[in-house]
């Protein structure tokens, strides 16, 4: 069973009632925008915590830019990280993030190496993943995890096969 610790509030739907059975809609409303994130997943429970949980994976949103624009969440999930990995370093928060001592590893160098993003995510995901089995890690991406990133829906699935606990962290999407 995948067990997903969240800190922000969604609305959880059954696909089932509206788009067939075997997956979970998170609906989450835009500001001026009837928006939805609808991951295709067989068990349909997620825990939502208000408190902070250790989690074999904790997924991070970096928002949509300014360092600014990152939720106290966020901020909190990347200063407790042990291992901290950023899906890529080309966003405005890095360089704040840099300023302030922290350290990270990005995947950067895996945009060059593979044919196409369907490689590359599945090659961040495998890492990820990984690196779990060894202990806890931090995997953030720009804006919000569960807004338009393969990657995260890739280790999401992973970590619901190997029993891993998830903590997805939001900030703003781009959308916002």
């Amino acid at each position: 069973m995948l067990t997903v610790l969240s800190h922000d509030p969604v609305e959880l739907v059954p696909r089932s009632r509206r788009f067939g059975a075997g997956s979970l809609k998170l609906a989450r409303h835009l500001p001026g925008i009837a928006s939805s994130v609808v991951l295709p997943m067989e068990d349909e429970t997620v825990c939502e915590h208000a408190g902070r949980a250790k989690a074999d994976i904790t997924i991070v949103g970096l928002g949509p830019g300014a360092f600014e624009q990152l939720s106290v969440g966020a901020w909190d999930a990347l200063r407790q990280a042990r291992t901290l990995f950023l899906r890529t370093a080309v966003h405005p928060t890095v360089q704040e993030l840099t300023a302030r001592g922290m350290h990270f590893v990005t995947f950067d160098d895996l945009y060059d190496e593979n044919p196409d993003f369907e490689s590359l995510y599945k090659q961040i995901a495998e890492r990820v993943i990984a690196a779990a089995s060894r202990g806890p890690v931090t995997y953030a991406v720009p804006g919000h995890p569960l807004v338009a990133e393969e990657s995260v829906r890739l280790i999401m699935l992973e970590a619901k096969n190997q029993g891993f606990t998830l903590d997805l962290v939001p900030s703003m999407s781009a959308l916002d």
